[in-house]
């Protein structure tokens, strides 16, 4: 089984009250995309002064998304990626219903 489900390229886009973020590489644009999102949101939380992150995604979740798939942030994933960037992480693990 393939780790993510194909949607064409013109499927991830932002329509009018709506924007729909992908849970898939559609030629490596997507994932460069969203690789952006999640710096841009790092550096707005850093500017904004925060120090510290709370995560509450399932590690099978993290794993998935940030580890063996989606962006390639940095090698332990999105919190890894965070602490790259000096927050401090705190991760309690909720089960997503």
């Amino acid at each position: 089984m393939p780790l993510y489900d194909c949607i064409p390229a013109e499927s991830a886009a932002v329509s009018p009250g709506k924007i729909i973020v992908p849970r898939i590489v559609v030629g490596g644009v997507i994932l460069s995309w969203l690789s952006r999102l999640v710096e841009s949101w790092v550096d707005r939380i850093l500017g904004a002064s925060f120090r510290s992150i709370i995560s509450l995604l399932e590690e099978a979740q993290l794993d998935r998304h940030y580890v063996r798939g989606g962006p390639d942030l940095h090698p332990g994933g999105l919190l890894g990626y965070y602490r790259h960037r000096g927050l401090e992480v705190a991760s309690i693990s909720c089960t997503d219903y």
